[in-house]
């Protein structure tokens, strides 16, 4: 019963970090991708709006 205790405190505190780091994502300033989410440098993109229109299917 105790390993299953550990268990669940473990998961519990992964969870509040991921959540943690998406509250910091969602409030800052500045529009940046998690670097290990994309795990490379992402160009700069000024007009997001043409963006998406010229890459739309």
């Amino acid at each position: 019963m105790e390993g299953r205790l550990i268990a669940f405190v473990i998961w519990v505190i992964i969870g509040v970090l991921f959540i943690a780091m998406g509250i910091y994502d969602f409030n800052s300033k500045k529009a940046k991708p998690f670097g290990f989410w994309a795990n490379a440098e992402v160009a700069p993109i000024e007009d997001v709006k043409g963006y998406a229109l010229v890459n739309k299917k």
